[in-house]
């Protein structure tokens, strides 16, 4: 049996996607690229609630709380 972790696809939580529409100027991949590295395509999965890349899906969610994170703690570029 696969460990959970090993999964190649995950869900983006939904307190991760609100904070994503929060912070975005607009829904086009021109918005989207620079703030959260992603394309139109993959906005429009992770607002329905579909799998994305594990690896996608872990990076914006390490973003989004890194944005939330003291100063000294945020990351600097992405």
């Amino acid at each position: 049996m696969k460990q959970p972790d090993s999964e190649p696809m995950k869900v983006v939580s939904q307190d991760i996607v609100e904070a994503m529409r929060a912070g975005l100027a607009g829904q086009t991949t021109a918005a989207l690229m620079p703030c959260y590295g992603i394309s139109y395509n993959t906005w429009r999965k992770v607002q329905s609630g579909s799998a994305i890349r594990r690896s996608v899906a872990e990076r914006l969610e390490q973003r989004l709380l890194g944005a939330n994170a003291p100063s000294r703690e945020r990351p600097t570029h992405f």
